[in-house]
């Protein structure tokens, strides 16, 4: 909102404002004028574009590693992946850029992501909530954690997130390790983790 309001009194940039209002409303209009639908697509056009610009070049350096790919979830604290702090810039700029972060602000937005998301997962853990929620409520906690759904019923879903509950809250689990799992189990799968 802030670029819009800097860029309308420059000279013809109302006429682009219209334009993109009528060609791009996704990259104009917030969510809030979204229908659920589109909500749902738009989460879904967004990781699969995701999961093809930085879904390999993750697992190319991963595995140069030693890492085995595709792995399992229950392997998920048995991985060895570097401490955030020591992976490559590119490296670096793809994680960020799956979980949607800045990569020049990357690796204490990346911690603050990690531990927002363990908190909403040890809370699932603990509560009834994951059965309790609406369809699009489960569509935002899959997004949130990158998990990819398309294609899924809405038990599958709530299977999904439970597994990824059950193996993310482990104790002992590094938040290398937990920022990297998207890319790591969701090789070559259309349903889910491995």
């Amino acid at each position: 909102m802030i670029i819009v309001m800097i860029l309308i009194p420059l000279p013809m940039t109302f006429y682009f404002l219209g334009a993109a209002l009528v060609f791009f409303p996704r990259l104009v209009l917030t969510r809030h004028f979204w229908t659920n639908e589109q909500r749902k697509d738009f989460w879904i056009a967004s990781m699969k574009r995701s999961a093809n610009l930085h879904f390999k070049p993750i697992r190319d350096r991963l595995r140069k590693l030693g890492i085995t790919i595709p792995a399992s979830i229950r392997d998920l604290r048995s991985l060895k992946t570097p401490p955030l702090e020591a992976l490559s810039f590119t490296h670096l700029y793809h994680l960020c850029r799956i979980h949607h972060i800045i990569p020049f602000m990357g690796v204490r937005h990346l911690h603050r992501r990690a531990n927002a998301l363990r908190q909403l997962d040890r809370h699932l853990l603990h509560s009834e909530a994951v059965d309790a929620m609406s369809d699009q409520q489960l569509y935002l906690q899959l997004y949130l954690r990158r998990l990819q759904y398309y294609g899924m019923t809405i038990d599958e879903m709530r299977v999904l997130l439970k597994k990824w509950v059950h193996y993310s809250s482990a104790p002992g689990l590094k938040t290398s390790e937990y920022l990297h799992a998207p890319a790591l189990f969701q090789h070559k799968t259309i349903h889910g983790l491995l």
